[in-house]
């Protein structure tokens, strides 16, 4: 009961800050010119590198163009924060659903690992999620210059003794990605 509880507590924290954060990003979108904050450049332009969606269809972020776009870094062999934010993308997701807003906001995860996060991991995990928003993987090149663009970092690590178990291969795990967590907003002209 203390773990349902507590992770209650969490998905709901997790909400609370996205919420804050759309807000405090709103003000930011409506900049005219491009502004440093903490060392990163708010209301730029992001570039359009080719990846591929969890159907195998190549994506850039201006299919998105005309949205408010919310962005996630993630891994599906994620144990920690990744399934909690996921958990509150579809919570978000739900709300902006029952708000009539499908077609102006969209959620949007792409991933730090693309060695195993091919499409069809991603489909099998938005699957099990039961996410309906867009999973992002795409050659590690690829997936390296977009989270550089964003200031997210991510590196392989061992994994703990014994290895967890891999949920969708079911053998144990042979590294972790250790990576920059972040929320990224976009507004609908695809800035920053």
């Amino acid at each position: 009961f203390q773990v349902t509880v507590r992770l209650r507590l969490l998905v709901i924290g997790g909400v609370v800050v996205v919420v804050i954060a759309a807000l405090v990003a709103g003000y930011f979108l409506t900049l005219p010119a491009p502004l440093t904050v903490t060392g990163s450049q708010a209301n730029r332009p992001v570039p359009d590198i080719t990846l591929t969606d969890q159907s195998g269809k190549p994506f850039v972020l201006s299919d998105l163009r005309g949205r408010v776009v919310v962005i996630y870094p993630f891994l599906t062999d994620c144990h920690e924060l990744c399934p909690l934010t996921t958990a509150a993308f579809i919570r978000i997701q739900q709300a902006i659903a029952a708000a009539g807003l499908r077609d102006r906001v969209a959620l949007l995860e792409v991933t730090v690992d693309p060695e195993r996060d091919t499409p069809q991991r991603l489909a099998a995990y938005a699957k099990l999620a039961s996410a309906d928003w867009t999973m992002v993987t795409g050659s590690a090149d690829n997936v390296a210059a977009f989270w550089k663009f964003f200031g997210v970092t991510a590196q392989k690590t061992p994994v703990e003794s014994p290895a967890p178990i891999d949920w969708y291969t079911n053998r144990p795990e042979t590294y972790d990605v250790s990576h920059t967590p972040a929320l990224i907003f976009l507004d609908a002209q695809g800035h920053e």
